[in-house]
């Protein structure tokens, strides 16, 4: 399945993880789309993205930094 655009690949994270911010989904989706382009055995999906976007506003992340990523 092809990647979905920015825009709509951030309003389905958001539609998932109800409580994630614009912010946080947009940079997640920067995030997965920049490895999906880099040669990586298994790129991450769509699920992939929406799982990681909800488990960052789990934890309380708003926005994605260094030290988020870490955690």
């Amino acid at each position: 399945m092809a990647w979905p655009r920015p825009a709509r690949g951030v309003d389905s994270g958001r539609r998932r993880a109800k409580g994630a911010s614009e912010t946080l989904a947009v940079q997640v989706a920067d995030a997965v789309s920049r490895m999906r382009k880099s040669d990586i055995q298994k790129p991450p999906g769509v699920a992939e993205a929406i799982d990681w976007l909800a488990a960052l506003d789990l934890l309380g992340v708003t926005t994605l930094d260094p030290e988020a990523i870490e955690r």
